[in-house]
Formats: C-alpha cells, sequence, structure tokens
C-alpha cells in the first residue's frame, strides 16, 4: 500500500508492515512506534521518501532514540526531516467545527441531504476518492462479489477502477 499524502495522527504513530509506503511527511504530537500496537511485531517493510522521493526503509522509532535530539539526527540522516514526532514540537491538529456540531460527525458517510455545515465539516466530502461499502457484504462474501457492490467516486475526474481491477 502506498500513501501519496502527508499522513498525521494526533495520537502515537505506530508503523509496521512488510510492505508499505509513505511518499511525503509523517507527523505525530507524541511519539513514532515501529512496531504493532496489538502485538509487537516488527516487519522489515515500511518505506519513508527521502526529500527526492527515494524510498527508505524505516529502522529506528522514539525507543531506540528517545531523546528530541537524536530522534531528529536520525529522522534527517534517513528522510530529510519527513518523519516527525513530539521531538520536533509537532502540536496535534484541531479540525475547525461549527458551533455545537458532535465531533465525530467529521468521520460520517456523506449524504445528499447534507446542508453547507456538514460538507464543510465531514471529511468524506473533501475526499477524491471515495468507497461506499455495505457492512454485511464484507463478512459475507468472497472477493468478487464484494468487489461488484462497492460503489467507487472519483471528483476529480480521475479513472474509477473496474471490479476486475478491485480482485487484483
Amino acid at each position: 500500500m502506498s500513501f501519496a499524502g502527508w499522513v498525521h495522527t494526533n495520537g502515537n504513530l505506530y508503523l509496521n508492515s512488510s510492505n508499505v509506503a509513505f511518499e511525503d511527511i509523517l507527523t505525530t504530537p507524541n511519539k513514532v512506534f515501529w512496531d504493532r500496537k496489538d502485538s509487537h511485531d516488527v516487519d522489515n517493510g515500511v518505506l519513508i521518501n527521502d526529500a527526492s522521493a527515494t524510498p527508505v526503509l524505516l529502522n529506528f522509532d522514539s525507543r531506540i532514540e528517545p531523546t528530541a535530539n537524536g530522534f531528529k539526527a536520525a529522522s534527517n540522516v534517513r528522510f530529510d526531516d519527513r518523519l516527525k514526532s513530539d521531538a520536533y514540537g509537532v502540536d496535534s491538529l484541531q479540525v475547525p467545527l461549527p458551533p455545537g456540531m458532535d465531533p465525530v460527525t467529521i468521520m460520517d458517510p456523506r449524504l445528499v441531504a447534507d446542508g453547507s455545515m456538514e460538507r464543510s465539516a465531514k471529511f468524506s466530502w473533501k475526499s477524491d476518492f471515495y468507497i461506499e461499502v455495505d457492512a454485511p457484504i464484507i463478512t459475507t462474501s468472497g472477493p468478487t462479489e464484494l468487489c461488484n457492490n462497492i460503489t467507487i467516486t472519483r471528483f476529480s475526474g480521475q479513472i474509477v477502477p473496474n471490479p476486475s481491477d478491485c480482485e487484483n
């Protein structure tokens, strides 16, 4: 899997995979862990692009480099400062919500009936690639049925994958 845009979390950032690439900056106001949160496995397949867009393997985290200066030095050498934690003074992101709106609204699906307030707050209205899946299909079907029962919308006019692409 590849992440093409800036990735941020307001909590700890856990990075572990046998094959994942981050093409842009990663930020957290907390710690970075080269690990799975639930089982403490470490796979050697997390790639983070440096400033010249060269994928570089992750080989440290906030435990291996526990001081701010050590973490910043390691991030600078490996990723040109593109992996940032509390060592850099990264702050939490606060989503501007209209007064009285429940914060969980930002994660709700987009609805045709949404007014301007919901459209300005929901992430689903900000995305280019929007996928809708009926939850029961996920647990009761195989890949072919799942791929034939998802709705994919591209708002930028880019190509929408067909069901056979989904199965691959």
